[in-house]
């Protein structure tokens, strides 16, 4: 049963993912469609297919005097005379004497270049020549059905007529028995029996739906990046926080300002998204007695620093005083969202060259603070891991609800894993659709390894009109 749950779960996402693509698909169906049509209309010869009968007699059947009566030992010699006739009139020598008739009223040179010529004999090529007529039983009666196409069409009547000409006196010659006798003339036709049109363009038009389908299908199958929160946190043995989508302003415009805060003009879905993950992310820290905790990611460029800063601004809206503190002393980014100097921080409080209040800076809400990075060290890594790190997280401690620290990149450098060892709270952030998801399991199982306790992931600029942002958590007092 759970089976079968899962795979109505695929079927419904893979659904999902060809309608957000519906453009590109219906492109690619008009694309393939004019191509097919262009192809046909302009690439394609029109041919021509004229068609004429006989019907073919038995001797013995007409000419015997039991008054008229038909056995049926005489109809089905009359059909196996018609299966005859056709293997003798297909043969290479009656096609011959055809193309001498054909030459005799068109002239060599016409007919090579319809048939093209044998680079032997050098006459006209017989094989062409045969597949451009085809006889047949109508119904499997005594009728015989000869049909010419070229791309000539008065040339494919005249051959219809032709065959007609020569086909008695060779089947008189040849079988000696029964006869066959014309039904009409063929007549020269006014239409193109091919190509079809309206059938390419139909078919272009379903090969470019199936060819697109199948690889948005491919792509999506074959995606190793994170893309749904529940399928990559379960897939970590992680819990899932939240997604965050693109951060847009009051308009609802994507803001080509990555640096946006809460604190500007932000959109209802990304603010309420803030909300229902800092409640996830309190009842986890809920299991554990320390409040601080360390931001990082797999790579640069994932937005654990914007995570980070309106992660701290949502918490301080929640009457918490919180402390952000820029620990990435490597590529710092924090004194950048809140427009303040990054002189004093982190790093000069470590080396003694501030005092603690000096570094530390508060913001508009009356709840938090901001401890930059200072000046970027030489060593970040043996300050994160030296004992001053560690009398600072004491005296802090006492001070502040919550303390979030940003950290560099954990996939990358190893700064996060010295604080780790002081700080053992992580929460892991992801960027939708770029994040791989081999980087997230290595990262997991380093962390894990180390005896880190990883809190949750939160997947970052997921698009908003992809994923129906339902569940927040809307008191006032997330704390509660």
């Amino acid at each position: 049963m759970e089976e079968n749950q899962t795979i109505e779960i695929d079927l419904k996402e893979l659904l999902y993912v060809l309608l957000d693509k519906i453009v590109i698909i219906i492109l690619c169906t008009i694309i393939f469609a004019l191509a097919a049509f262009t192809y046909t209309k302009v690439f394609i010869p029109k041919t021509y297919t004229a068609s004429l009968s006989m019907f073919v007699k038995n001797n013995h059947r007409y000419d015997s005097d039991d008054g008229g009566q038909i056995e049926l030992s005489d109809i089905n010699a009359s059909q196996e005379l018609v299966n005859a006739y056709i293997e003798i009139l297909t043969d290479e020598s009656v096609i011959d004497l055809l193309a001498q008739h054909m030459n005799e009223k068109y002239g060599d040179n016409y007919m090579e270049s319809i048939f093209g010529t044998d680079p032997v004999s050098g006459q006209i090529n017989t094989p062409a020549l045969q597949n451009c007529i085809s006889l047949s039983s109508k119904n499997e009666t005594e009728v015989l059905s000869v049909k010419v196409t070229t791309t000539n069409p008065e040339l494919s009547a005249n051959m219809c007529n032709a065959m007609a000409d020569i086909a008695p006196d060779i089947l008189k010659r040849v079988v000696g028995a029964g006869s066959v006798e014309r039904i009409g003339n063929a007549k020269v036709p006014t239409s193109p029996s091919a190509p079809s049109v309206s059938k390419n363009t139909a078919i272009g038009a379903v090969a470019g739906l199936v060819v697109s389908c199948g690889v948005i299908i491919l792509c999506k199958l074959l995606n190793n990046t994170a893309e749904s929160l529940e399928k990559t946190a379960a897939h970590l043995n992680i819990s899932p926080l939240g997604e965050i989508p693109i951060l847009k302003d009051e308009n609802g415009k994507i803001t080509k300002d990555s640096r946006l805060t809460l604190l500007d003009t932000t959109d209802f879905i990304t603010t309420e998204a803030y909300k229902s993950m800092l409640s996830n992310l309190i009842f986890t820290l809920g299991a554990v007695r320390s409040k601080s905790f360390i931001i990082t990611s797999a790579a640069s460029g994932e937005g654990k620093s914007i995570t980070a800063a309106n992660l701290a601004i949502t918490l301080a809206r929640n009457n918490t005083k919180v402390l952000l503190i820029d620990g990435d002393m490597r590529k710092p980014t924090q004194h950048k969202m809140f427009n303040v100097k990054n002189s004093k921080g982190l790093s000069t409080v470590l080396s003694g060259i501030t005092t603690l209040d000096e570094s530390i800076q508060k913001i508009n809400d009356d709840n938090l603070f901001l401890m930059p990075s200072g000046e970027i060290p030489p060593n970040p890594q043996a300050l994160l891991s030296s004992k001053s790190m560690e009398e600072l997280l004491e005296k802090l401690n006492g001070e502040y609800d919550y303390i979030i620290f940003d950290m560099s990149p954990a996939g990358i450098v190893s700064d996060c894993v010295s604080l780790a060892k002081l700080v053992p709270n992580v929460v892991l952030v992801a960027k939708y659709g770029k994040t791989r998801m081999n980087a997230l399991r290595n990262l997991t199982s380093s962390l894990n390894f180390l005896g880190v306790n990883i809190l949750g992931l939160v997947v970052n600029k997921v698009e908003s009109e992809k994923k129906p942002y339902k569940n927040y958590y809307y008191s006032e007092d997330v704390s509660q």
